[in-house]
């Protein structure tokens, strides 16, 4: 009811599901951030005792619960806010390419919410393991019940059967022997209560809460280097300003240090040469005649770093002789702008974007910043295998 009142009035008209959808997002947002004034504070408790964590931590699970479904429709949103942005082409013709940059930006959002899902989790346990055990925790009162069960009934049927047998003189000795049982029974249970192992120690906590997303995180930047994405560093930055650092070993903390400033090199010169070499591409006429609108999910998303591959060049070839339909979308190694072409080339079109895309390739090439970056690959790959070499052993 609200939207379509909010429809009638629309002065922008055209589609407005994605609008409504990058609202919403932007809401959460807002939702899960304080504002105090003209600052804004932390978005996230580091621990469970920082003030209004529990009333944080109840809006992040509300909100993280609800974006879920709407998460599950992404892409579609997507498309039509990117037909929306289209529809603005002539008032507004910048925003048209705007799309990349919103949708890096919505997947940035969903990873920042899942490692803040997963931290979550993560206090929440060491909460737990760091309270103290409970009476009922500590001793298994299951075998106690059963073992003086056990105990009462021989007491009962024993010296019954020995008074029927007319052995009266025993009884005082088996009600004895019962006795002690279960005193023995009741001091072992208790006992081994007392000195029932903690949950986990601290070496483990550490290893299960920052050595092994690490270690997943390093894997994913291998892969992101091969292919020249841009590398997701928020994890390295959170280890190394929370408490728990100081139990990290010496070597593993000067690796990540110069990790993350290698990291940050490397994204610095991938950005500034996915722009220079869109720009050459959006000046090329070919190129720029074959720009298109979006078309929605799928395709082929190439960085714009990979242009020199000459196998880049074969796979779009066989992919668009095969599925012409395929939609090609040059993006910039953080994904925030890009190239879109139209679908449904003809052959000459193919021929003629093939062409154009080995002379942008070999004058790539030849650039001073493409030969720079390419040095810098070299140090942020010798730099991640100096990480991994530190923190495997701590993984075993």
């Amino acid at each position: 009811m609200a939207l379509s009142e909010v429809r009638a009035h629309d002065s922008f008209g055209g589609p407005y599901a994605g609008r409504v959808y990058i609202w919403i997002l932007s809401q959460a947002v807002a939702g899960l951030i304080p504002q105090r004034g003209a600052e804004t504070s932390e978005v996230f408790p580091a621990t469970a005792n920082a003030l209004g964590f529990d009333e944080w931590r109840r809006d992040f699970l509300q909100i993280y619960g609800s974006l879920f479904f709407l998460r599950t429709d992404h892409e579609r949103f997507l498309s039509d806010f990117a037909l929306f942005l289209y529809g603005t082409r002539q008032e507004h013709p910048h925003l048209v390419q705007a799309i990349g940059s919103v949708r890096n930006n919505v997947e940035s959002l969903y990873r920042r919410m899942d490692e803040t899902r997963a931290s979550v989790d993560y206090i929440d346990n060491q909460t737990y393991l760091s309270m103290p055990y409970r009476v009922t925790e500590r001793f298994r009162w299951s075998w106690l019940f059963a073992s003086l069960s056990v105990a009462c009934l021989a007491g009962i049927i024993i010296p019954m059967f020995l008074i029927a047998m007319r052995r009266t003189q025993l009884v005082p000795l088996v009600l004895g022997a019962l006795s002690a049982l279960c005193f023995g029974v009741v001091l072992t249970v208790l006992w081994d209560g007392m000195g029932a192992p903690p949950r986990t120690s601290k070496g483990d906590y550490i290893r299960g809460r920052w050595y092994m997303p690490i270690g997943s995180l390093l894997k994913r930047h291998e892969s992101g280097i091969a292919n020249r994405d841009a590398l997701e560093t928020a994890l390295l930055w959170d280890a190394l300003n929370r408490p728990e650092r100081q139990h990290f070993p010496a070597a593993l903390v000067t690796r990540l240090e110069e990790y993350l400033e290698a990291t940050r090199r490397y994204n610095q010169a991938a950005e500034s040469l996915g722009a220079e070499i869109l720009a050459r591409m959006r000046k090329d006429p070919t190129l720029a005649r074959l720009v298109g609108l979006p078309k929605g999910p799928g395709g082929l998303a190439p960085n714009l770093l990979t242009v020199t591959n000459s196998g880049l060049r074969r796979t779009i070839e066989r992919t668009l002789a095969s599925e012409p339909a395929t939609q090609i979308s040059f993006v910039t190694p953080g994904r925030e702008r890009s190239l879109i072409l139209r679908t449904n080339l003809s052959g000459q079109d193919i021929a003629a974007l093939l062409a154009a895309l080995e002379k942008i390739g070999t004058e790539v090439s030849g650039m001073r910043e493409f030969q720079q970056f390419g040095q810098i690959v070299e140090r942020v790959s010798g730099s991640l295998a100096a990480v991994r070499s530190t923190l495997d052993p701590l993984l075993r």
